[in-house]
């Protein structure tokens, strides 16, 4: 079995139930649907997160439409 490492990583203050959120993270694109409480929430391949140096922080782009918001995530 494949394990798999989540993280939530927009919370959206105004809450929108299912809407498509793009996530840019590590040269890759995730898109997830928000929740009926305005969550959305991305699951990284463990592989992919191995390769990432403990510690580190990597920017990720987070949107939705004309909306951009560039943040960042602890590993």
């Amino acid at each position: 079995m494949e394990e798999y490492l989540t993280r939530k990583i927009f919370t959206a203050l105004l809450v929108i139930a299912m809407i498509k959120i793009t996530f840019k993270f590590n040269g890759k694109t995730y898109t997830e649907t928000t929740d009926n409480n305005g969550i959305a929430k991305v699951t990284v391949n463990k592989n992919v997160v191995k390769k990432l140096k403990a510690g580190g922080t990597y920017p990720v782009t987070i949107s939705h439409l004309n909306d951009v918001i560039k943040s960042t995530v602890n590993i």
